[in-house]
Parts: C-alpha cells; sequence; structure tokens
C-alpha cells in the first residue's frame, strides 16, 4: 500500500504478523466433479493454461 499511496500512513505498522493457527489448513484440493454430474458442466479454461 505504501508504494501505491505513499502520501498516506505507513500501512506496515498496521499488519500484525501471528502464528499459525491450530489445524488450519496447508492446501485447499477443488473438485469440480459434483457439478460436472449434476449440470453437465465442464470448465472453460485448465489449469495447465
Amino acid at each position: 500500500m505504501d508504494i501505491y499511496i505513499p502520501k498516506g500512513a505507513p500501512h506496515e505498522r498496521l499488519i500484525d504478523f501471528v502464528k499459525d493457527r491450530p489445524g488450519h489448513d496447508k492446501r485447499y484440493a477443488i473438485d469440480s466433479s459434483l457439478i460436472s454430474n449434476k449440470l453437465n458442466w465442464s470448465p472453460k479454461y485448465t489449469l495447465e493454461k
């Protein structure tokens, strides 16, 4: 923010870094099979593109 709004107050002082909470998901997996099967839907783009 300080780069984009240099005349404003320093935004770094507003950020508090905290330890990760117990049980926090490290990653999320997306499964589109339900919508694909129920609505005959397919993605317009693949993740490879």
